[in-house]
């Protein structure tokens, strides 16, 4: 039975099996179990690991022996990503969120701001819940977008409305429906939408709320999350770049099924335009040397352009953070993600029209070909537009060698010279199984990988290579110099098709 356990856990479950058959007593494991599916006779496997409450109970023979043990698992996968994503936006303690950049900081700051964008990072409120007496049920948390929302002064209110009835802030036509709602959350961890009359500042306002179980670290209900904008989005991700785990409301916003989005590289889903400053931030909190511990790790904060299975963005700001995973040989992020308005003065390129054009026809699932969509070829007329990809820009070389540097340098000219920048922006956008052999390994969120590497083709610093550098490099490997440039040089005749891990 074991070999569906985690080898982190299995010492624990062998344990408790043994005292199980040994006292036939039913036991409930105190920690959470991490089961782990690697059966492929049968084709039947898991596609991801799940988080699981493990109970064992003894199995009985006709005669009323103990004859074996039953497992029991609830799968809380999804309690404890939901968990971890209120306790980090509720961690906050009323402040607004940080931004990595000073740029975006100023912006969201500006007095001019044309919508309130802040009150889109995750406006909830945590409710404990009072059985004997449901209308006192008080407010636990608060979150700094939601008191936004309510017209609540973060610095001088907060403690005010922390551990008031939360009825105090409904309209009189309002509590029935509200308490109905509350008891079906808390009892039966079933979610609800109701429409209630809630005070902003000095009047009532008809809002849309969104009740959901506030979870505990082992997926037992607590209490209830009033979102004020739907349950929140979340995902996390492994140090090699993989999406581990995601809310449904992530599923939501990106318009996949989840089985196309977990075990999938996190690039797969990000606009070519947010990917150096996602990659540069993620490489940031898995990096050992600035940050020897974990909890030394601060939250980063970025704005990221995400793209949905329809072809249309998403703006949101991610707020990332480490958290413990069940492989102590990886390392481990949360990010919270939170969807916001369409507003072209705060992201780089104004994808407002972008964003409003038709959806293209379907795309097949991403987790085929488990990285990126499939490019298909594009037309004439699209190879005009001024927003054409590195790969289109550099299909006027032929070349494998020169074609890759020209994709890595910022013109996409092989004449000029190529930063470390650059050479980070090609791993982020360049997947593994489509770099020249060498490169084809490369973590690119592990920070002293990456700066070795490049070590190797710049001859020892982080200063800018030439095409000649770049040249010497390639030629010191019979594996680059006869490999055909891979499925991107599709430009060719005939086309690349080697995958490096392939040589």
């Amino acid at each position: 039975f074991s070999r569906y356990v985690d080898k982190v856990n299995r010492r624990e479950v062998k344990r408790a099996f043994a005292r199980v058959l040994a006292s036939g007593q039913a036991e409930k494991l105190k920690s959470n179990i991490t089961l782990i599916s690697n059966d492929f006779r049968f084709g039947i496997g898991a596609e991801h690991d799940l988080l699981a409450r493990l109970m064992l109970s003894p199995k009985y023979d006709i005669h009323g022996n103990v004859d074996g043990v039953i497992f029991e698992a609830k799968d809380i996968s999804n309690e404890k990503l939901l968990a971890d994503v209120y306790a980090h936006v509720l961690a906050h303690d009323g402040q607004p969120l940080l931004f990595a950049e000073p740029d975006e900081e100023d912006r969201y700051n500006a007095p001019n701001m044309e919508l309130p964008m802040r009150e889109h990072h995750g406006p909830i409120i945590a409710l404990g819940y009072d059985r004997v007496n449901p209308r006192g049920t008080e407010i636990k948390a608060i979150s700094h977008a939601a008191m936004l929302k309510l017209k609540i002064d973060p610095t001088n209110e907060m403690h005010r409305v922390l551990r008031t009835p939360f009825v105090d802030m409904l309209g009189p036509g309002s509590l029935d429906t509200f308490l109905s709602a509350q008891e079906l959350v808390v009892k039966k961890g079933e979610y609800g939408v109701i429409d209630c009359h809630v005070q902003v500042g000095e009047h009532m306002v008809p809002m849309a709320l969104t009740l959901s179980p506030w979870y505990d670290s082992m997926g037992q209900i607590r209490g209830t999350i009033v979102g004020f904008e739907g349950e929140l989005a979340g995902f996390s991700l492994d140090s090699d770049g993989f999406i581990t785990d995601c809310t449904d409301a992530a599923v939501f916003h990106l318009g996949y099924d989840k089985q196309d989005i977990v075990g999938v590289e996190l690039v797969t889903f990000v606009d070519p335009d947010s990917l150096f400053l996602m990659g540069d931030s993620i490489m940031e909190l898995f990096d050992d040397e600035e940050y020897p511990s974990p909890e030394m790790v601060p939250d980063i904060v970025v704005p990221v352009t995400l793209v949905r299975e329809s072809g249309r963005m998403v703006q949101s700001s991610w707020d990332m953070t480490r958290i413990p995973g069940p492989n102590p040989d990886m390392k481990y992020a949360m990010v919270v993600l939170h969807k916001e308005k369409w507003l072209p003065s705060i992201r780089g390129r104004d994808k407002q029209g972008e964003a409003m054009e038709p959806a293209p026809e379907p795309k097949p699932s991403v987790s085929d070909g488990h990285g990126r969509l499939p490019k298909p070829a594009p037309a004439k007329k699209q190879k005009e537009s001024v927003h054409l990809t590195p790969f289109e820009k550099a299909e006027a070389e032929t070349e494998a060698v020169r074609y890759h540097y020209a994709v890595m340098q910022e013109l996409n000219d092989c004449n000029g010279g190529c930063t470390f920048n650059d050479f980070k922006r090609y791993l982020f956008t360049v997947q593994k199984e489509y770099r020249p052999w060498g490169l084809h390994t490369t973590n690119m969120f592990m920070k002293a990988a990456v700066v070795k590497k490049y070590k190797e083709i710049s001859g020892g610093d982080l200063g800018p290579i030439t095409f000649q550098q770049w040249e010497d490099w390639w030629n010191a490997a019979d594996k680059r110099i006869n490999w055909d440039g891979g499925e991107k040089m599709s430009h060719v005749d005939p086309p690349g098709k080697q995958n490096p891990f392939d040589l």
